[in-house]
């Protein structure tokens, strides 16, 4: 991902993040799964954090691509890559 996909990225997310109301409940659930999910999603970088939220937020990704400019298939590629991440260490 280069600087202006980066920054793009960035700046979506934060309007989304302005955009979002959540409940300060969502959370509080202290299951064994639960925590090793919050665990997961600490170890991801900016970047992989970013594409999660534009993903849930779009539930698609040629959306996605369209905004970053790069190809749908980059987009499910590196969703997959974040999600598979996230399962292995949540096993």
């Amino acid at each position: 991902m280069n600087d202006d996909e980066l920054q793009r990225l960035r700046q979506r997310v934060a309007e989304m993040k302005d955009a979002m109301i959540v409940s300060k409940d969502i959370f509080c659930d202290d299951s064994p799964k639960l925590r090793k999910l919050k665990i997961s999603l600490t170890h991801l970088n900016e970047g992989e954090r970013a594409l999660l939220y534009l993903y849930a937020e779009m539930h698609s990704f040629r959306k996605m691509s369209e905004l970053l400019g790069v190809s749908h298939m980059t987009c499910y590629r590196e969703v997959s890559r974040i999600v598979k991440q996230i399962k292995m260490e949540c096993l």
